[in-house]
């Protein structure tokens, strides 16, 4: 019997004991299907947003599927997640390793394998991932839209921002002075005239790579996303049918 995909993406809800040497993720929501920077040139398969251990990002193929685009699909994923994973049919498994030891991902990236027995998926972790040299907090920014960038630096550089920050568990220390804050409007980093750009190196400069990760990912956690699109949100055991909340897409 052949497997559907969403038995493949139901697997990953049913097993976050894949993913626990990573450590304790806090919150964390799963996204599937997510259009990646720049202008959604490629799908992320699975999106894993948590506080504590950022962004979790899992390429899914299957026994039908070819590891034609794999590299380049790596390359996306190599930028805006802290952890990436390929979650691969027995049958792949091989051609997953080689391209990983040729093409340099080997040393981060992680796998893992599936089989179906009757019409149940099982699942094990053949390789663990290691924390990305590579992410880069610029890149991951571009999942959110201009406004919801500029919304958040406005909420932490107001006055209530040091208590904004401590009810996040952030360290909290802002790096623009008051003089800059109060002149240009939005405390001087978030002025409606910014292109998204100029708030990504603000908001970077403001937040750090660690802390900014942190309020990224809760921001999908939370739900709190331009009212545009919408997009599925999961926990960890939710059934793919029935998602644990609805949050918006960017």
């Amino acid at each position: 019997m052949r497997l559907l995909e969403d038995s493949i993406k139901q697997s990953l809800l049913d097993n976050q004991f894949l993913f626990n040497y990573i450590g304790d993720f806090g919150k964390s929501r799963v996204v599937f299907e997510k259009g990646l920077p720049p202008k959604n040139r490629l799908i992320a398969d699975a999106l894993i947003f948590t506080e504590k251990q950022g962004i979790i990002g899992v390429e899914m193929k299957t026994q039908y599927d070819t590891l034609a685009r794999l590299e380049r699909q790596l390359s996306y994923y190599k930028q805006i997640c802290n952890y990436v994973f390929v979650y691969v049919h027995d049958s792949h498994l091989e051609g997953v390793i080689d391209l990983l030891k040729k093409r340099g991902y080997w040393g981060f990236v992680g796998i893992v394998s599936y089989t179906q027995f009757h019409d149940d998926v099982v699942v094990g972790l053949y390789k663990a991932a290691e924390l990305n040299p590579h992410y880069n907090l610029v890149y991951s920014l571009k999942l959110l839209w201009r406004n919801e960038i500029r919304d958040i630096l406005q909420a932490y550089t107001t006055k209530h921002g040091s208590l904004v920050a401590r009810n996040h568990n952030l360290s909290y220390q802002p790096v623009f002075s008051h003089h800059m804050q109060m002149t240009t409007g939005y405390n001087g980093i978030a002025s409606r005239k910014f292109t998204k750009r100029q708030l990504i190196a603000n908001y970077v400069k403001l937040f750090g790579q660690k802390n900014g990760t942190q309020v990224l990912c809760q921001r999908f956690i939370y739900g709190d996303m331009n009212p545009e699109k919408y997009l599925k949100l999961y926990r960890f055991g939710d059934n793919l049918g029935q998602p644990e909340e609805i949050g918006i897409v960017t």
